[in-house]
């Protein structure tokens, strides 16, 4: 773990040259958190257990869309994919985006925002349309 996490700042940022989209996500997570953002090897500190859900997956009983991008790297990917298959609900789709198939492949699909609201609202429409018979 040590190993980990003395090579965070130099994947953070990494990361965060690469998006200015991304950077501005951390910038604005770190503003939230009270943190400060005066370089990057500080945002890559923040602590987020806070915000960890893996212990939960078991709990989890309602639909369940999982969105990954391709461009996230392999690590995400595996992690989405990890998650999603803990979840119980009969109901779920894991969805990762490419840039060959959905135009997107970043993550929250913030480099083709519509791609991602496109599934994201196809995904709401087929659980939330009304269906014969009543309801």
């Amino acid at each position: 773990m040590a190993n980990a996490t003395r090579s965070r700042p130099m994947i953070v940022r990494l990361l965060l040259r690469r998006s200015d989209i991304l950077r501005n996500l951390f910038r604005y997570g770190a503003w939230v958190r009270g943190e400060d953002f005066s370089s990057f090897t500080r945002i890559a500190h923040i602590d987020y257990s806070s915000y960890d859900v893996r212990p939960y997956p078991d709990r989890i009983r309602c639909p369940v869309l999982s969105l990954a991008g391709k461009g996230e790297g392999e690590i995400m990917l595996a992690q989405a994919r990890e998650f999603h298959e803990a979840i119980p609900s009969k109901d779920k789709r894991l969805q990762i985006f490419s840039l060959e198939r959905d135009g997107s492949d970043d993550h929250c699909q913030l480099d083709n925002i519509s791609s991602g609201m496109q599934v994201i609202f196809d995904w709401l429409d087929a659980r939330m349309a009304p269906r014969r018979g009543g309801r």
